[in-house]
């Protein structure tokens, strides 16, 4: 079986694959599909969690924090590709960004499930 991250990846290429096919059926076949796939991987467990006193704090950030800022709070340092949200959900819930990747395409996957409630407004 393959590595969590390598089924991750497949599952995203085949999903945007078929966004860029052009057909909405397909679309929809291949998001049900992937999240089918997406269903039976284990919820990661939060043991490798660090709390933001063993984790990196961001000094640029820590600068601009208010003094009266609650003290068990600090913004942490977030380093990745550019995908900041899922990289600071990622480092929320286990330390680090490893599972930022996951987090995107199950976002994708849930709004493109569920686009009309999402496009409602």
């Amino acid at each position: 079986m393959p590595e969590r991250s390598e089924l991750v990846e497949a599952l995203r290429l085949k999903l945007q694959e078929a966004t860029e096919c052009g057909e909405p059926e397909t679309l929809r076949a291949v998001t049900a599909e992937v999240d089918k796939q997406l269903s039976v991987l284990p919820v990661p467990l939060l043991a490798r969690r660090t709390s933001h006193r063993e984790a990196e704090v961001d000094p640029e950030a820590k600068a601009l924090y208010p003094e009266d800022a609650p003290s068990d709070m600090a913004p942490l340092a977030c380093p990745g590709v550019g995908n900041h949200l899922f990289e600071a959900a990622s480092t929320l819930l286990l330390g680090d960004a490893g599972l930022s990747m996951e987090l995107q395409l199950r976002t994708m996957v849930e709004m493109l499930l569920h686009k009309q409630y999402y496009l409602k407004g």
